[in-house]
C-alpha cells in the first residue's frame, strides 16, 4: 500500500489476487478456510504499518496517524523542499528550465517557466535580452496558433549550440 503499510490475510483455503496487484473496493480478496485448531472457516485479517502489527482499528484512529504518520509527511516535505533549493540554485547557472519545457516554447513560456522556479518575478525586458543575446535559442520561423492575443514567435533550444557556447565561455546566468 505504500508508506510501509501492508495488509495480511490468513487462513484462506484460496487466494484470488497477487502479491503487489491493485484491490478495487469489494473485490473478492480471497476464499474463507480452516486451518490450525479453528473449528469454522473464517479470514484473520492484519495490518502491519512499519513492520508493527496493528490493530486496524488502532490504524484508522486519527490520533494513531497523527503521531506515526506525520513524521513520514514531514520528511516528504524536507525532500521536496531540498529538491526546490537544488533546482533553484542549479537554474541560475545551466539551462536545466530548456529540458521542462515543450520543443517549441515562446519566450513568455520560458520566463514564466523561471519565474515559477524562482519563485519571482523577472523584468520581462531583461529576462528576454539577458536570454537573446546568450544566443541559445533557435528560432523556428513559426509563429503560436489559434491564440485569442498576437501570436509570438516560437523558440528551440539546441544542446549542441550549448555546449558550444560553454567551450568558447559562455556564462550561463538568470
Amino acid at each position: 500500500h505504500g508508506l510501509g503499510l501492508y495488509t495480511l490475510y490468513g487462513h484462506c483455503s484460496s487466494v484470488n489476487l497477487s502479491i503487489d496487484e491493485h484491490i478495487d473496493a469489494k473485490a473478492d480478496i480471497a476464499n474463507t478456510g480452516k486451518s490450525g485448531y479453528a473449528m469454522g472457516d473464517h479470514l484473520h485479517f492484519g495490518v502491519l504499518v512499519q513492520g508493527i502489527e496493528v490493530r486496524p482499528q488502532e490504524w484508522m484512529d486519527s490520533q494513531w496517524i497523527k503521531l506515526n504518520i506525520s513524521d513520514v509527511i514531514q520528511s516528504a516535505k524536507d525532500i521536496i523542499n531540498k529538491a526546490l533549493e537544488k533546482l533553484r540554485a542549479e537554474v541560475q547557472y545551466h539551462p536545466i528550465g530548456f529540458h521542462m519545457l515543450p520543443k517549441r516554447f515562446t519566450l513568455t513560456h520560458l520566463q514564466s517557466l523561471y519565474e515559477v522556479i524562482l519563485g519571482k518575478k523577472l523584468d520581462i525586458r531583461n529576462f528576454r535580452k539577458k536570454i537573446q543575446n546568450m544566443n541559445l535559442l533557435v528560432d523556428t520561423n513559426e509563429k503560436q496558433t489559434n491564440v485569442a492575443h498576437r501570436a509570438a514567435k516560437l523558440y528551440s533550444f539546441d544542446v549542441d549550440i550549448y555546449n558550444k557556447l560553454k567551450k568558447e565561455g559562455l556564462n550561463f546566468r538568470i
